[in-house]
């Protein structure tokens, strides 16, 4: 569950980072540019956020007092332990911190090798009367 977690929140992250997807942006084009682009984009988000929100409360109603009941209780029975990364892995606090830290400071130091890209701008501007 943890393993798929974060799988998936990998691959959204990543979609979403990469098509623009931001909320805070969809409503200040609203505003700004009057485009209604992106707030299209978010209202079947939306949707489907509440048809599935509305589904697994369902469900969860259905495995708690419906025929699945008896599952329920037998899931029940197979728990992890701690509830923290560490100690569902078995390894002491320090190791998944020391990945974090490894992992942040390689895409840190790829971000910061990359090469300077000159952006072209304007001239510079002449005075307007010449300067001994």
């Amino acid at each position: 569950m943890l393993l798929t977690g974060a799988v998936l929140g990998t691959i959204l992250g990543y979609v979403f980072q990469r098509g623009r997807f931001c909320v805070t942006g969809f409503l200040r084009d609203l505003w700004l540019t009057k485009s209604m682009r992106g707030f299209t984009a978010l209202m079947p988000v939306i949707a489907v956020h509440a048809i599935g929100y509305w589904a697994l409360a369902g469900a969860a109603a259905f495995m708690k007092i419906g025929p699945l009941a008896d599952f329920t209780e037998a899931a029940r029975d197979r728990t992890i332990g701690s509830g923290t990364i560490h100690g569902d892995l078995g390894v002491p606090v320090f190791v998944p911190v020391i990945a974090l830290i490894a992992v942040t400071a390689w895409l840190v130091y790829r971000e910061v090798s990359k090469p300077k890209i000159d952006i072209p701008g304007l001239p510079r501007a002449r005075p307007a009367w010449p300067t001994c």
